[in-house]
C-alpha cells in the first residue's frame, strides 16, 4: 500500500515537473486530433481536471511560430453558423475550470439527449496530461444520457469544423484527448483553432506519451509541406491571424444603441448633448432594453452592416420610411422621431486587407429633437468605445440632419421657375384656343386648312428659291443652329399673302399653339430634297447617351459598386465604355448641316441685299445675326432646366439620404452666367453647373469658328481650307500630348477620368466638328449625287463597319504603351467622324441599302426633333429617380437594362413636354421679328 502511495506521488511530481518544463522552455507545441462528445443543452465536464492556471501560460506560447502554422485553418462554429456563439461557448468552459472538481467522474442524466461526436484538432505540449471524454467503448457511461455542457446557452451546441476539408466530422467512437493548452483560448473574442492533416490518435488504449510522439512527427512533417508552399507564413505573427478573423459585425459597427447603453452614464463627452436630446435618448434606450416594440424599430430602421463591404457597399441606409412610419404605427411614442445620416470614413486594419479612406454613409432613426451636434457625438462615442476599435481607424466626416431641410417655396428660383411656367401654360391656352378658334372658321369659310411644316427639321437639300429669298437667316439659321437638338418650332406658311392677314399680336399667340406645334414635331412628311438620315443618327445616339449616363448614375448609387469590374470584363459593356463617340456624332452632325446649309444659301442668296451694306461690315452684321439666333433659340429651354437643376439638386443635397453626384446646389447659383454665356468649358469642373451641359459650350464655341471659316471661305476658300486643316492637326497633336503628359490609358482608364483635362476641353473635341464641316462642303459641291460601283459601296461599307467596330470594342482587353495610347486618344474621335462621313454620304448619294432605310424611318422623325430637350432633361430624371429613393440600387444586368428603358420612355416624355412649351414657340417667335416677316405683318 506505502509503495502504491509513494509511486503516485512519484507519477504525480513526474508530471507536474513535465508540464512546467515545457512551459518554461517553450517546448515544442504539438497537435492531436481527438474525438469530443458533445451535446445539446447540456454541461460539457471530464474525468481529468483542467489546470486553473491555464490562462496565465498563454503568453509563453505567443511567440511559438508551430502555432501560428495553423491558426486560420480551422474555425468554431455553432449549430446556426455563428463562429462567436461557438467561441463564447467553449471560452466560458475553460473561464469556469475552477468549478471543475479534479478526475471528477461524469455523472449520467434521467433525460436523454442526441450526442454529436466531432473530431476536434487541438494543440497539446509534448508532455503533458490527459483528461477523457465519454465515448461508446465507456461502459459507465451510458450515450443516452445527459451530460452537462458547461456554457451559459443551452439552446445550442459547439461544433468544430475544418475549413480546408469543407465538412463537418462523422460520428468518430473516440475519447482520449490530451488537455488543451491556451492557443485556443478567446483572443479578444475571436477563437482560432489550428490545423491537422488527419485523426492522430486511432486508439484510446495508446499512452499518451505514443501519441505525443506521434504528434511531433505529424507536426514536423506538415510544417515542412506547408514551409515549401508558402515560406513566408513562418514569418507572420500572432496578432496577423488574430486580426484575420475579427468579425465584420465589430469592426463595420458605427452606430450601435446597445453600445451607448453601456457607457452612457460614465462617457463624459456625451454630457455634451443637449439636454432634450440627451433626457429622449435615455427614454429610447431603456426602452430598447426592456423590448419596448416602437425602441426595437426604430434601431431596426437605422443603418447596420449589411455585408458587401468588400463588393463596394457604402451605403447602410436603413429605412427611413420605416422611422418616419413609427409614429403612425405607435400614437403613444413618447416623442417625435426623424432620420439622420452619417458619413464617415472608415479604414479596415486587418494586416492583409486595407481599405484607405472609403467613406461609409449610415442612417440613424432619433428623436427629432436631436440636432447635427447631438448626432455626431452619439455616432462618435459609439465608434470610439467599440470592441473592435484596434481593427479599424473611423472618423465622422459629416452629419446630414433634418434641421438642414430645404424648402422650395423659400427659394426664389422655384418662384421664377413657377412664374415662367404659369406665363407660358397661360399663353400656350390662348394659343391654343384662338388656333383652333380661327381653324373652324377657315374650315367652315372654304373647307380648308392650312398647311405647316418644320422648316428647320426639314434640312433641304434643294428647297426652292423663293423660300431662302423670302426669309434667308431665319432658313439658314433653323438648320445651321442644330446644336444637338432636333427641333425647333419654327413655323412657316406655304402661303405668304395669306399669313399677312394675321396681325402681330395674333402671329405671336399662335406660336404658342399646343395644336400647331404639336403637328409640327409629330408630321413625318420627308421631301425628297432633304437628308432624313440625320433623323435616325440623332435618335439613336440620344438613346445611346441616355444609356450612358443611367449606368453611371446607377453604379454611383449601388449597394455592389464593384459589380462594374464583373461586368466590364463583358465585351459588350464597350459599348457603355465608349459613350463619348456619341459626342462625337452630335459635333459631326452639328459641323455638316452647318457648312451645308450655308454653302448652299450663299449660292442662292445675295447677303448684301439682306444686310444693306457689302464688304467686312456686311460679314459682321451676317455674323451677329446668325449667332444672335442660334443664342436665343438654344437659350430659353437651356436657361429653364437651368433652373430645375438649381432647385432639383438643392433638395438633394439637404433632403435625400445620399449626396448628389455633383455640386450643382452651389455652382448654379455662382456661375450660371458662365451656362449663358456657353463658356463654362473654360472653367474648373468643379465649378461648372449642370455638368452635362459642357456640350452645348463646346458646340456653340465650335459654331463661331465655323461661321468664321465659313464667312472666309466664300471669298477666300483657299485660306479657309488650309485653317480648317491647321486647326485640326493642332487638335490632334493637342489632345496626344495632353494624354501622354497624363499617362492616359483609354483602355484602362475610366473614360471620365481625365474629365478636365481632355473629354471636355473645345480643343481636344473640334476635329469631328471639322470632318462635318468638310463632308458638308462635298455634299453641296456634288449636289449629293455621287456615282460609285458596287465594288467600291462594298469596300467602303466593309472598312466603315470594320473601323467603328474597332474604335467601339478594339480596345478589349488589350496593351497599349504610353504612346500608342497617346495616339488613339488623339485620333479615335476623328476616326470616328470619318466612319460616319461614308455612312451620310452612301446613304445621301443611294448606295444606304438597309442602314438608309433604318435612318431613314419616319418612326425616328419626333424622337429626333425633341433630342434637344432630352439632352437637356434626361441626367435630372436620372438622378431623381435614383435620389428619392431610401435604399441604394442593388446592381445586375437586368435591373440596369429596366432602368434604362424606364429613363428613356419618361426623358422623351418630358423632353417632348418641353419642346411644345419652350421650344417650338421660341423659333416661331424668331420667325416673326425677321425682316421680311415683320414687313409684312406691319
Amino acid at each position: 500500500m506505502l509503495r502504491t502511495y509513494l509511486l503516485r506521488i512519484f507519477l504525480f511530481c513526474l508530471n507536474f515537473y513535465l508540464y512546467f518544463a515545457s512551459s518554461s522552455a517553450n517546448t515544442t507545441v504539438t497537435t492531436t486530433s481527438a474525438t469530443t462528445t458533445i451535446l445539446t443543452q447540456n454541461k460539457l465536464t471530464t474525468r481529468s481536471s483542467i489546470p486553473k492556471n491555464l490562462k496565465e501560460s498563454y503568453e509563453e506560447y505567443e511567440g511559438n511560430s508551430d502555432r501560428d502554422l495553423f491558426f486560420d485553418t480551422f474555425k468554431v462554429y455553432d449549430d446556426d453558423g455563428s463562429i462567436e456563439k461557438g467561441i463564447r461557448k467553449l471560452d466560458t468552459s475553460f473561464e469556469n475550470t475552477d468549478k471543475l472538481e479534479s478526475n471528477e467522474e461524469l455523472k449520467p442524466k434521467t433525460n436523454s439527449t442526441e450526442i454529436k461526436t466531432l473530431k476536434i484538432p487541438v494543440f497539446l505540449p509534448s508532455s503533458s496530461e490527459s483528461f477523457l471524454l465519454p465515448s461508446a467503448e465507456d461502459e459507465s457511461i451510458d450515450r443516452s444520457d445527459n451530460i452537462s455542457a458547461n456554457h451559459n446557452d443551452e439552446d445550442e451546441s459547439i461544433i468544430f469544423e475544418d475549413s480546408e476539408l469543407n465538412n463537418r466530422s462523422p460520428n468518430i467512437s473516440g475519447t482520449l484527448v490530451t488537455k488543451l493548452i491556451p492557443e485556443i483560448l478567446k483572443y479578444n473574442g475571436r477563437m482560432v483553432m489550428p490545423t491537422s492533416e488527419e485523426q492522430l490518435l486511432e486508439d484510446q488504449n495508446k499512452g499518451a506519451a505514443n501519441e505525443s510522439n506521434n504528434v511531433v512527427q505529424k507536426l514536423s512533417s506538415l510544417r515542412k509541406v506547408r514551409q515549401d508552399s508558402s515560406p513566408e507564413s513562418t514569418d507572420l505573427s500572432v496578432s496577423y491571424y488574430a486580426h484575420n478573423l475579427s468579425r465584420l459585425e465589430n469592426i463595420f459597427d458605427i452606430y450601435n444603441p446597445y453600445r451607448l447603453l453601456e457607457i452612457w452614464e460614465d462617457n463624459n463627452e456625451l454630457e455634451r448633448m443637449t439636454s432634450l436630446c440627451r433626457s429622449q435618448m435615455e427614454t429610447f434606450l431603456i426602452a430598447l432594453k426592456h423590448g419596448e416594440v416602437w425602441a426595437i424599430k426604430m434601431w431596426d430602421a437605422s443603418g447596420h452592416y449589411s455585408g458587401g463591404y468588400f463588393w463596394g457597399n457604402q451605403y447602410w441606409m436603413g429605412s427611413r420610411t420605416l422611422c418616419r412610419e413609427i409614429a403612425e404605427e405607435h400614437p403613444d411614442l413618447p416623442f417625435n422621431v426623424e432620420f439622420s445620416i452619417a458619413r464617415t470614413n472608415l479604414t479596415v486594419k486587418l494586416h492583409s486587407v486595407r481599405k484607405h479612406g472609403q467613406s461609409q454613409f449610415v442612417g440613424i432613426c432619433l428623436p427629432y429633437v436631436c440636432n447635427k451636434q447631438d448626432v455626431h457625438i452619439m455616432v462618435e462615442q459609439s465608434m470610439i468605445t467599440s470592441d473592435a476599435e484596434d481593427d479599424r481607424e473611423a472618423e465622422v466626416i459629416k452629419i446630414k440632419s433634418h434641421y438642414d431641410y430645404y424648402y422650395m417655396v423659400q427659394d426664389k428660383t422655384f418662384w421664377l421657375v413657377i412664374f415662367s411656367s404659369v406665363l407660358v401654360f397661360i399663353l400656350l391656352f390662348v394659343g391654343t384656343m384662338l388656333d383652333l378658334s380661327m381653324e373652324k372658321k377657315k374650315f367652315c369659310r372654304n373647307g380648308c386648312r392650312k398647311n405647316y411644316k418644320y422648316d428647320n427639321y426639314t434640312y433641304a437639300v434643294n428647297p426652292p428659291l423663293q423660300s431662302y429669298t423670302d426669309n434667308v437667316k431665319v432658313d439658314v439659321e433653323e438648320c445651321i443652329t442644330e446644336c444637338r437638338s432636333a427641333s425647333s418650332g419654327a413655323v412657316t406658311p406655304t402661303s405668304d399673302t395669306e399669313d399677312s392677314k394675321y396681325g402681330l399680336w395674333q402671329e405671336i399667340l399662335l406660336s404658342f399653339s399646343i395644336a400647331r406645334n404639336l403637328r409640327q414635331i409629330c408630321d413625318s412628311t420627308i421631301g425628297a430634297d432633304t437628308i432624313p438620315i440625320i433623323h435616325g443618327l440623332r435618335s439613336i445616339s440620344m438613346g445611346w447617351v441616355i444609356l450612358g449616363h443611367t449606368c453611371i448614375v446607377a453604379f454611383k448609387y449601388s449597394d455592389n459598386m464593384d459589380f462594374r469590374k464583373v461586368v466590364e470584363r463583358e465585351l459588350l459593356f464597350q459599348t457603355i465604355n465608349n459613350t463619348a463617340f456619341t459626342v462625337d456624332t452630335f459635333f459631326f452632325i452639328s459641323g455638316l448641316l452647318v457648312s451645308f446649309l450655308y454653302f448652299r444659301t450663299m449660292a442662292k442668296v445675295n447677303v448684301n441685299k439682306i444686310t444693306k451694306t457689302t464688304g467686312f461690315l456686311s460679314h459682321c452684321i451676317e455674323f451677329i445675326g446668325l449667332l444672335g439666333y442660334r443664342f436665343c433659340r438654344l437659350t430659353v429651354p437651356y436657361i429653364y432646366a437651368l433652373g430645375l437643376v438649381e432647385i432639383s439638386m438643392k433638395w438633394f443635397y439637404y433632403n435625400s439620404v445620399f449626396d448628389p453626384p455633383a455640386d450643382d446646389h452651389l455652382n448654379c447659383p455662382n456661375y450660371w452666367w458662365r451656362n449663358l454665356l456657353y463658356i463654362n468649358t473654360l472653367f474648373p469642373v468643379k465649378d461648372m453647373c449642370m455638368l452635362w451641359s459642357w456640350y452645348l459650350a463646346d458646340d456653340t464655341q465650335f459654331y463661331i469658328l465655323g461661321i468664321v471659316l465659313l464667312i472666309l471661305a466664300v471669298r477666300h476658300f483657299r485660306a479657309a481650307s488650309i485653317s480648317v486643316a491647321i486647326l485640326l492637326v493642332v487638335s490632334w497633336c493637342t489632345t496626344g500630348y495632353i494624354a501622354y503628359l497624363n499617362n492616359h490609358m483609354p483602355n484602362i482608364d475610366d473614360p471620365l477620368a481625365l474629365f478636365d483635362k481632355i473629354y471636355d476641353k473645345p480643343w481636344t473635341r473640334f476635329g469631328p466638328y471639322l470632318i462635318g464641316m468638310i463632308v458638308g462642303w462635298m455634299l453641296f459641291k456634288t449636289d449629293c449625287k455621287i456615282s460609285m460601283k458596287k465594288p467600291v459601296v462594298i469596300f467602303g461599307w466593309t472598312l466603315c463597319t470594320i473601323a467603328m467596330l474597332s474604335l467601339v470594342y478594339g480596345l478589349y482587353k488589350t496593351q497599349l504603351d504610353s504612346v500608342t495610347a497617346a495616339a488613339y486618344s488623339s485620333l479615335s474621335h476623328t476616326a470616328w467622324a470619318v466612319g460616319l462621313s461614308w455612312i451620310v454620304i452612301a446613304c445621301t448619294t443611294g448606295h444606304g441599302g438597309c442602314v438608309n432605310r433604318l435612318l431613314s424611318s419616319k418612326l425616328l422623325i419626333p424622337f429626333s426633333r425633341t433630342t434637344y430637350c432630352a439632352y437637356l432633361i434626361h441626367p435630372i430624371i436620372i438622378r431623381w429617380v435614383v435620389m428619392r429613393r431610401d435604399s441604394p440600387v442593388h446592381l445586375a444586368e437586368e435591373t440596369i437594362a429596366i432602368m434604362f428603358l424606364g429613363q428613356l420612355v419618361a426623358s422623351y416624355i418630358l423632353a417632348f413636354v418641353l419642346s411644345l412649351t419652350f421650344e417650338a414657340p421660341i423659333v416661331s417667335l424668331l420667325k416673326i421679328i425677321s425682316p421680311t416677316k415683320r414687313n409684312k405683318l406691319q
